[in-house]
């Protein structure tokens, strides 16, 4: 047997595979979704660091942000498995409150907010959350095995 190719993610990339593989990250305050396929078969994840993308600039990596980031994930999976968003899976990881506070409401509570934008997101899509590992005050790193969609998480802190 093979060893798994290993697939690192960095903030603002999205990866989808259906090849035996670990997709690897770090998390602080940023989120990652994972969704796969029922069997597994397919994984995809993303790695975003803010909730809402507020920046006029075409430039810009809208991967970056949550309220972009899993709408194009759902959208590329669904490409790969000819169903419908519903027949997904999720998991969410992340969103640990690690960041310097700002008593002005900049940075506070970002973690918070990039766990809820991801909640909302997948319940309009009517995806099913069967797992997370969120909030606290530890980063994470995290592997998603394809096949099987299994996860492992450990604690940075």
């Amino acid at each position: 047997m093979n060893a798994p190719q290993i697939l690192i993610l960095n903030i603002g990339e999205l990866i989808i595979t259906t090849e035996q593989a670990q997709i690897s990250t770090t998390l602080g305050s940023c989120v990652s979704v994972c969704l796969y396929t029922q069997e597994g078969r397919i994984i995809g994840m993303i790695h975003f660091a803010l909730p809402y993308f507020l920046g006029n600039s075409e430039e810009e990596d809208e991967l970056r942000y949550g309220d972009r980031a899993i709408p194009l994930l759902i959208k590329e999976m669904l490409k790969k498995t000819n169903g419908n968003a519903s027949s997904l899976k999720a998991k969410i990881i992340g969103g640990a409150n690690c960041l310097i506070r700002n008593s002005k409401g900049g940075l506070d509570d970002i973690g918070e907010k990039n766990i809820k934008v991801a909640r909302e997101i997948l319940a309009d899509y009517r995806i099913e959350i069967v797992g997370e590992h969120v909030g606290g005050e530890f980063g994470r790193k995290v592997i998603f095995h394809c096949p099987g969609a299994r996860l492992q998480v450990a604690s940075l802190g």
